[in-house]
């Protein structure tokens, strides 16, 4: 299993995610992209754990374990996968054994959803504002029935008796 190494490589792979999450690891995945110039058919394997985990020793343990759990379990994984494995806070005390199920549960989770998308027709997608408009649309009344709701009778006497009270 190859790995996520630079910058633009995590960016790429943040951008279109898909997130599975488990008790103290989260996998970010997606489907590697027809123009980059990684090899189509690799499975590759980030790692993040920040300074929330622990001091270096324990973030540097942490991602041996997620090291030899990825190589371990990346038969699970469809060819062309990108997956970034981020530690929790929790995962710093936590045992081998549950990350090792953990991490085989994810990559499980992982392959079926990737090949649920596969197998599903995708939807030509939207630009953000085709989509903000219709949401817009959908959950504000048309102006002029909003106008009807204070013409209507009972908003009147309603304020007339409010009038009438001060």
């Amino acid at each position: 299993m190859q790995r996520l190494k630079s910058h633009r490589e995590f960016i790429d792979v943040l951008r279109r995610r898909q997130r599975v999450t488990s008790a103290d690891i989260v996998a970010h995945y997606a489907w590697r992209s027809t123009e980059m110039k990684a090899d189509p058919t690799e499975k590759r394997l980030g790692l993040a754990v920040s300074n929330s985990v622990g001091h270096a020793v324990v973030r540097n343990h942490i991602k041996r374990q997620f090291r030899a759990l990825g190589r371990q379990y990346e038969h699970l994984l469809p060819a062309g996968c990108d997956v970034i494995l981020r530690a929790k806070r929790s995962a710093a005390l936590t045992q081998f054994s549950s990350l090792d199920q953990q991490v085989q549960q994810l990559f499980t989770r992982i392959s079926k959803r990737l090949a649920r998308s596969q197998s599903q027709p995708q939807a030509k997608p939207q630009s953000f504002s085709q989509s903000h408009t219709q949401s817009q649309s959908q959950s504000q009344p048309h102006p002029q029935s909003h106008s009807r709701l204070h013409s209507s009778p009972a908003c009147q006497t309603v304020h007339h008796v409010q009038s009438t009270a001060e």
